[in-house]
């Protein structure tokens, strides 16, 4: 076993002679060290006090154990500076490097009100691996359903499941944990909206929808009709999911531009940006809500920042969707 220990040269000689422990130099077993402090199951990661956690105003020690959390405090910092005194008062806007399997660190977003996790835990443990002979098939099977997309050879779908298809059988990813990175809230959402825009068209109300946009905005100019997809879109994404949104919209630009004889294509690009512009209220999207109570922000923070980008947005879609995908 390999112990890696954090100290001064006297106290480090002296639990060695007390244990009978051998050294090792450093830099032959860099590599081997850096994948013990970080892999796939165990790693590292980076945490903000917010200023209204309930944390604020406690002492806590450098490098404890913290069992109700399954890490260990590693090192801290405040206004940029590392803070090296080993008992340590809580403060607003601290940064606290943590070490723990990677489970346990991803469960300290249920902590947000308290802490803010720098990055995603299950994303940075993904890329935690060295490159062996399955990187590169990983990276054909990219590469091969890119090819089947761009020439289209294959429909969307079965380019995504022969690329998937390969990973799995040649093991570069374990069966277990593709089941585990499924994002089922989304595969239900969008599962459950898609009846929902079937139900549009079969009931007449993405006709009724589609009439009341082409005969309002239609008439005008199709950039018009352009914006108005887009503006209704983001109407809204504003307070539901924007995979649900393309759902519910999809059915509604098809009829609109069937109607008037244009491609649907530039409408559809324009449902796709829209649909992901939810800036303006902190429902939209759950990271909008996660960083509401962890930054203390106020309902018309979201206004300020938003409403800018969305026209941004907006005036962007309006000048280049129709030059690349014209009506």
């Amino acid at each position: 076993d390999i112990l890696t220990v954090k100290g001064d040269t006297e106290a480090i000689n002296t639990i060695m002679i007390k244990f009978r422990l051998g050294l090792l130099p450093l830099e032959p077993i860099a590599d081997e060290l850096r994948n013990n402090l970080v892999n796939q199951e165990v790693g590292m990661a980076e945490v903000l006090v917010t200023p209204k956690s309930v944390l604020l105003g406690r002492n806590i020690k450098l490098g404890n154990f913290f069992q109700r959390f399954g890490v260990q405090l590693m090192a801290a910092s405040r206004n940029n500076k590392p803070l090296t005194e080993r008992d340590i008062e809580v403060k607003a806007g601290d940064a606290y490097l943590i070490r723990g399997i990677w489970a346990d660190i991803e469960k300290l977003n249920q902590h947000h009100d308290n802490l803010v996790i720098c990055g995603s835990p299950e994303g940075m443990s993904r890329t935690m691996t060295n490159l062996t002979y399955k990187s590169y098939i990983a990276l054909f099977a990219l590469v091969l359903m890119i090819t089947l997309l761009v020439f289209n050879i294959v429909p969307g779908a079965v380019a995504a499941l022969i690329a998937a298809g390969i990973i799995l059988i040649t093991q570069c990813v374990p069966l277990t944990k593709a089941y585990k990175g499924i994002s089922w809230i989304s595969v239900i959402m969008i599962a459950a909206m898609i009846p929902m825009g079937i139900a549009l068209q079969k009931t007449g109300t993405a006709t009724m929808i589609a009439n009341g946009l082409v005969n309002s905005l239609g008439a005008l100019h199709p950039v018009v009709l352009l914006g108005g997809v887009f503006l209704l879109t983001t109407t809204f994404s504003q307070v539901i999911n924007n995979s649900a949104t393309a759902v519910l919209m999809a059915p509604i630009v098809i009829i609109s531009a069937n109607t008037l004889n244009m491609s649907a294509a530039p409408f559809m690009i324009a449902v796709a940006i829209s649909a992901s512009t939810a800036f303006l209220t902190p429902v939209g999207t759950t990271t909008n809500a996660m960083i509401m109570t962890a930054g203390g922000y106020k309902f018309n923070d979201y206004l300020k920042v938003g409403v800018p980008l969305l026209i941004l947005f907006l005036i962007t879609t309006l000048l280049l969707v129709p030059l690349i995908w014209p009506f």
